[in-house]
């Protein structure tokens, strides 16, 4: 089977949104599927401008035809003045326009037995000779937006929703239950057969090297800190970290957050600096 994945993700990037998607591209591929990836060539950042190759970046196991589309990106222009949301969302939408009709170049050339997308925006326009699987994750939050993404749902043939709540939803709406497929994330075992636990090298030599206390209780975030302009909520997570900080019980815990872009970290120093939080107890790895 011919499948061709089209994506509107940074590849590469640091983000977990690119990493889901390569990871089904590897478990499709492993599966049989001739697979083709069509992603944007986005503007990027220097560590990954700077990877050269894809397939090790990513850990995949087999490698797939991969297409790096052209498109007219303003996005990372937009998020780095701080634009207003109306004209960050206006660059979301130039770039998936563009993409989208160079997309459709290449399936005239590389016709395919399916489509797979998680960007539901882009089945707009595609060829409507080709079946068309939407991956989701959530459903838009104002009424004009699910009415819109009901419309565009109509032109989809497979629907894969990530949990069942949301297959409710969906079917609730008037999505034909029988056109619906629950399917939740889930995890390469392989990829833990091959790791060394920390138990193996050395919890307090581990700790060592990143400069942790030894004998202190960690909580650890991993991500990114904004999604297209929206906070993800790091500054609850300081408040709530103060008040575990204030438990008797709790061993001097210690906060580390792994995630970008770096320009934010020092707003977010400064946002635990101003609710009292000893520096020392917040790391922020980038």
């Amino acid at each position: 089977m011919k499948l061709v994945y089209l994506s509107t993700a940074r590849i590469p990037s640091e983000t977990a949104n690119s990493f889901q998607v390569l990871q089904m591209c590897n478990a499709f591929q492993e599966r049989g599927a001739e697979l083709t990836l069509l992603h944007p060539r986005r503007v990027n950042t220097p560590a990954m401008r700077a990877v050269q190759d894809i397939h090790a970046y990513y850990g995949m196991r087999l490698e797939f035809s991969r297409f790096a589309l052209p498109v007219l990106d303003l996005i990372w222009t937009a998020g780095s003045l701080h634009a207003p949301q109306r004209l960050q969302a206006l660059a979301h939408r130039l770039m998936i326009a563009s993409y989208r009709r160079n997309a459709r170049q290449i399936l005239r050339a590389r016709p395919a037995d399916w489509l797979y997308t998680r960007d539901l925006l882009l089945v707009q326009g595609l060829p409507q000779d080709m079946p068309i699987c939407c991956e989701l994750h959530a459903r838009p939050a104002s009424p004009r937006d699910q009415v819109k993404e009901m419309r565009l749902l109509k032109q989809v043939n497979k629907l894969v929703v990530i949990t069942s709540q949301l297959q409710k939803q969906f079917i609730q709406a008037g999505v034909p239950p029988e056109r619906i497929l629950c399917a939740p994330d889930g995890v390469d075992l392989q990829r833990f057969r091959d790791y060394q636990p920390a138990s193996v090298v050395g919890q307090a030599e581990l700790r060592r090297k990143l400069g942790l206390p030894e004998a202190a209780w960690i909580v650890g975030y991993a991500g990114r800190l904004p999604t297209l302009g929206k906070q993800k909520g790091l500054g609850d997570l300081l408040q709530a970290f103060k008040l575990l900080r204030q438990q008797q019980a709790m061993r001097n815990p210690v906060l580390v957050v792994v995630g970008g872009p770096d320009e934010m970290i020092a707003d977010l120093q400064a946002h635990a600096a101003e609710i009292g939080l000893d520096p020392a107890a917040v790391c922020f790895a980038g």
